[in-house]
């Protein structure tokens, strides 16, 4: 079954942001998956609460993958991330990717009817979600699409295989 749709086209230019987009879609989220090779505290303030809101639901899950690449991660923001992975070990989960040159960036924010696909540029940084200079497709299906499931199963691949839990020894 193929029912991707094309949604838009998020330019941060304006109210067009990553940042208005993920406030308006993570409360209707019960599942997120992340992957962006940088992280920063700056980034993760904005839309820490919206998380937070996110893994208080039952039954809702958020992963983080990031990676070390470039040495852009913080490691504030990583210490950050610990915290809620202890405050909710069921609901709240952070890998670090083991590829040298982890460079995605996707977000995919699922309800229990359909998914939100968000494909480009922006990293988990204050300037990925609100600069100008970054653009994200954002693709929007049921969750039976065959495509979000090749999605899916992609960020699982790197997440069961390719990726170590964030722990204190880690940071």
């Amino acid at each position: 079954m193929i029912n991707t749709t094309y949604t838009g086209l998020i330019n941060n230019n304006g109210p067009n942001s990553l940042l208005r987009f993920l406030k308006n879609i993570l409360p209707r989220s019960n599942r997120v998956d992340i992957g962006v090779a940088f992280i920063t505290s700056a980034g993760l303030d904005q839309i820490i609460e919206d998380l937070k809101k996110v893994i208080t639901k039952s039954h809702s899950k958020i992963r983080i993958l990031t990676g070390l690449y470039q040495a852009v991660t913080e490691v504030t923001a990583l210490e950050k991330l610990l915290t809620l992975c202890k405050r909710f070990p069921d609901n709240f989960e952070v890998k670090i990717s083991l590829e040298q040159y982890f460079h995605r960036k996707y977000y995919a924010l699922s309800t229990n009817i359909k998914t939100s696909l968000i494909i480009g540029s922006s990293n988990l940084t204050k300037e990925g979600l609100v600069s100008e200079g970054e653009l994200n497709a954002v693709f929007t299906s049921n969750n039976r699409d065959l495509r979000t499931n090749e999605f899916v199963r992609s960020f699982q691949t790197e997440w069961t295989h390719n990726s170590v839990i964030l722990t204190d020894r880690v940071i």
